[in-house]
Protein backbone atom coordinates (compact mmCIF):
# COMPACT_ATOMS: atom_id res chain seq x y z
CA UNK A 1 0.00 0.00 0.00
CA UNK A 2 1.61 3.15 -1.10
CA UNK A 3 1.88 6.06 1.87
CA UNK A 4 0.36 9.30 1.56
CA UNK A 5 1.86 12.34 1.43
CA UNK A 6 1.08 13.40 4.94
CA UNK A 7 2.41 9.84 5.94
CA UNK A 8 5.77 10.55 4.17
CA UNK A 9 5.90 13.91 6.05
CA UNK A 10 5.64 12.56 9.52
CA UNK A 11 8.00 10.04 9.02
CA UNK A 12 10.48 12.20 8.22
CA UNK A 13 9.40 14.51 10.98
CA UNK A 14 10.19 11.08 13.07
CA UNK A 15 13.57 10.55 12.08
CA UNK A 16 14.29 13.52 12.30
CA UNK A 17 13.06 14.26 16.07
CA UNK A 18 15.16 11.12 16.74
CA UNK A 19 18.13 12.47 14.99
CA UNK A 20 18.03 15.43 17.21
CA UNK A 21 17.44 12.98 20.30
CA UNK A 22 20.56 11.41 19.28
CA UNK A 23 22.35 14.98 19.18
CA UNK A 24 20.96 15.75 22.82
CA UNK A 25 17.90 18.14 21.88
CA UNK A 26 14.81 17.32 23.57
CA UNK A 27 12.16 17.15 21.56
CA UNK A 28 9.35 20.42 22.99
CA UNK A 29 6.51 20.02 20.37
CA UNK A 30 5.87 18.64 17.08
CA UNK A 31 3.55 20.25 14.44
CA UNK A 32 2.49 23.45 16.46
CA UNK A 33 -0.17 25.02 14.58
CA UNK A 34 -1.52 28.81 15.23
CA UNK A 35 -3.18 31.17 12.78
CA UNK A 36 -0.57 32.34 11.38
CA UNK A 37 1.78 29.10 10.63
CA UNK A 38 3.12 25.46 11.56
CA UNK A 39 6.41 24.43 13.06
CA UNK A 40 7.25 21.15 12.23
CA UNK A 41 9.28 20.74 15.17
CA UNK A 42 10.32 22.61 18.33
CA UNK A 43 13.83 21.30 20.35
CA UNK A 44 15.72 22.54 22.89
CA UNK A 45 19.32 21.76 23.77
CA UNK A 46 20.38 22.24 27.39
CA UNK A 47 23.58 24.53 28.35
CA UNK A 48 24.52 24.28 31.83
CA UNK A 49 22.40 27.43 32.96
CA UNK A 50 18.95 28.36 31.73
CA UNK A 51 20.41 31.39 29.40
CA UNK A 52 22.84 28.73 27.71
CA UNK A 53 19.73 26.65 26.80
CA UNK A 54 19.57 26.68 22.68
CA UNK A 55 15.84 26.49 21.25
CA UNK A 56 15.36 25.18 17.66
CA UNK A 57 12.72 25.97 15.46
CA UNK A 58 12.85 23.27 12.74
CA UNK A 59 11.58 22.97 8.90
CA UNK A 60 11.84 19.39 7.69
CA UNK A 61 11.58 19.06 4.07
CA UNK A 62 11.80 15.19 2.29
CA UNK A 63 13.35 14.65 -1.18
CA UNK A 64 13.70 10.82 -2.17
CA UNK A 65 15.80 12.32 -4.46
CA UNK A 66 17.45 15.81 -5.88
CA UNK A 67 16.17 16.07 -9.67
CA UNK A 68 14.04 18.71 -8.54
CA UNK A 69 16.45 20.69 -6.52
CA UNK A 70 17.65 20.41 -2.95
CA UNK A 71 14.67 20.03 0.05
CA UNK A 72 15.95 23.35 1.43
CA UNK A 73 15.05 25.26 -1.13
CA UNK A 74 11.90 24.58 -0.66
CA UNK A 75 11.62 26.62 2.07
CA UNK A 76 10.71 29.83 0.08
CA UNK A 77 10.17 33.51 1.39
CA UNK A 78 6.51 32.67 2.31
CA UNK A 79 7.50 29.77 3.86
CA UNK A 80 9.87 31.38 6.13
CA UNK A 81 6.99 34.24 7.43
CA UNK A 82 4.97 31.25 8.17
CA UNK A 83 7.80 29.35 10.06
CA UNK A 84 8.04 33.59 11.33
CA UNK A 85 4.75 33.94 12.44
CA UNK A 86 3.83 30.71 14.18
CA UNK A 87 8.34 30.96 16.43
CA UNK A 88 6.58 34.18 17.27
CA UNK A 89 3.20 32.67 18.58
CA UNK A 90 4.99 29.75 20.53
CA UNK A 91 7.62 32.34 22.12
CA UNK A 92 4.34 34.00 23.34
CA UNK A 93 3.02 31.44 25.01
CA UNK A 94 6.35 30.12 26.33
CA UNK A 95 8.63 32.88 27.09
CA UNK A 96 12.23 31.91 26.07
CA UNK A 97 15.79 33.23 27.67
CA UNK A 98 18.32 31.41 25.40
CA UNK A 99 19.83 31.62 21.92
CA UNK A 100 17.20 30.38 19.49
CA UNK A 101 17.62 29.26 15.73
CA UNK A 102 15.88 28.69 12.69
CA UNK A 103 16.94 25.31 11.22
CA UNK A 104 16.07 22.95 8.07
CA UNK A 105 16.52 18.97 7.94
CA UNK A 106 16.79 17.62 4.85
CA UNK A 107 15.56 13.98 5.08
CA UNK A 108 16.75 12.15 1.28
CA UNK A 109 16.43 8.82 0.10
CA UNK A 110 14.58 6.28 -0.89
CA UNK A 111 14.56 5.02 2.91
CA UNK A 112 15.06 8.42 4.34
CA UNK A 113 18.24 7.44 5.05
CA UNK A 114 19.92 10.79 4.84
CA UNK A 115 19.58 13.37 7.16
CA UNK A 116 21.44 17.19 6.29
CA UNK A 117 20.75 19.13 9.08
CA UNK A 118 21.63 22.98 8.35
CA UNK A 119 21.53 25.00 11.60
CA UNK A 120 20.89 29.15 11.13
CA UNK A 121 19.70 28.05 7.78
CA UNK A 122 18.00 31.53 7.27
CA UNK A 123 16.72 34.22 9.06
CA UNK A 124 13.20 34.96 9.12
CA UNK A 125 11.46 38.34 8.00
CA UNK A 126 11.27 40.79 10.45
CA UNK A 127 13.28 39.02 12.85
Amino acid sequence: MKKTTSQIGLEAEERTAAFLQEHGYEILARQYRCRGGELDLVAMKKGRRPEEHHLAFVEVKYRRTRDWGEPWEAVDYHKRCCISRAAGQFLQENPWKGSLSFDVAEVCGENMERIRYHRNAFCPPGW
